[in-house]
């Protein structure tokens, strides 16, 4: 009577890709014992075999959460937890149990999947991806990449190459996938020139409050204004020069380019503002002037129902006013601060920091 065995399966979480080695030895009486060994390729009749247990990948993805260069690794791990027959039967359920165990919000992990799908699909035709490690791949600049190729397949893979070889910056990347979408914009999708017009208009709403910095902020200040060093959802802040790193920032930007596309919207942008300017001793917030003079005049009384008095309102030209003006810098200010923030939660900023960001580390796995 033969006696059949499986003795290894295994998931390669760490490599490029996923494979099942089965090692099969068959000891037949009748000769006395032999043993065959083979590897076998996952089977499309038994998409279950060799899984492995649901709590099993969580331990991985909080291994995973330790290491630096990790992106390709977590998002297979990602992949294979979705498709687990054990586990929570709901998608989303799945997916936040991911983020608690690597730390990476349950947006940026579709996002990895997104790219690693993406760059699984290309890499075998690019020599120059064979012998590389897709997590040493800056994550950011093959995600810019991946939406280049969906407008430029050709220009896509050139870039992917430069970027697996070290010779282009996220920031030239950027401005080569901003000028392709705007040369091809029958390609493009509406997410992208959306991303894309969103992103111009922050960088000129920046250079815009450094210009009136001495306007919005008072005479004879010493601040440097740039985007915050710390994770919180706000534009840009503004620090007394030097000391960015170890002082509270004084003031605080929301480039407001896109909040009022629909109720959903509209209403989170009200509560975030509401809260987040009792952190700064000024709060400004800068709308396009493609924005509705009612839109803007009716959120100014809200404000004003609230009390909100450190919260300034100004208007960058956009659209055909920034085509038409000799200064596409110049702000005009609707609504100016008159007192301090109420609550005051100035002092508090770090510390609210600090709590959000321990929401999302994970539980202890056992």
């Amino acid at each position: 009577m033969a006696l059949d065995f499986v003795a290894i399966t295994r998931l390669d979480i760490a490599g490029s890709t996923q494979f099942r080695r089965r090692t099969q030895c068959h000891k037949a009486t009748a000769t006395g014992g032999t043993c065959q060994e083979k590897t076998v390729a996952p089977s499309a009749t038994h998409p279950n075999e060799g899984e492995m247990p649901y709590q099993t990948v969580l331990n991985e993805l909080q291994r995973l959460k330790d290491l630096k260069n990790n992106w390709y690794s977590v998002a297979i791990a990602v992949g294979k937890l979705k498709h687990e027959s054990d586990g929570p039967r709901q998608h989303a359920r799945r997916l936040l149990d991911a983020s608690d165990a690597c730390g990476y919000l349950t947006n940026t992990l579709n996002r990895m999947l997104a790219v690693r799908e993406f760059l699984d699909s290309v890499k075998d035709r690019i020599p120059e991806l064979h012998a590389i490690d897709a997590n040493t791949l800056p994550f950011t600049s093959l995600e810019v990449v991946k939406r280049l190729h969906h407008v430029d397949q050709n220009l896509g893979i050139q870039r992917l190459i430069d970027v697996a070889t070290g010779r282009i910056t996220i920031r030239r990347l950027r401005e080569i996938y901003k000028s392709t979408v705007a040369k091809n914009t029958k390609f493009a999708s509406a997410h992208q020139m959306a991303r894309v017009e969103i992103n111009d208009f922050e960088e000129t709403a920046l250079k815009a409050v450094r210009f009136s910095a001495e306007e919005l902020l008072g005479r004879d200040n010493n601040l440097v204004i740039d985007h915050p060093p710390f994770s919180f959802q706000i534009s840009a802040v503004a620090y007394e020069s030097g000391t960015q790193e170890k002082d509270l920032p004084l003031y605080g930007f929301d480039f407001a380019f896109n909040r009022f596309f629909d109720k959903t919207s509209v209403c989170e942008f009200i509560r975030r503002t509401l809260f987040t300017s009792s952190f700064f001793q000024k709060y400004w917030i800068v709308f396009p002037s493609t924005f509705s003079v009612d839109r803007i005049k009716y959120f100014c009384l809200i404000l004003d129902e609230f009390e909100k008095l450190s919260i300034g309102v100004v208007v960058l030209p956009w659209g055909d006013d920034r085509t038409e003006l000799s200064d596409p810098y110049q702000l005009r200010v609707i609504r100016a601060p008159k007192t301090g923030p109420s609550p005051n939660w100035t002092q508090k900023i770090f510390k609210i920091i600090e709590l959000q960001n321990n929401l999302h580390k994970p539980p202890h796995l056992g």
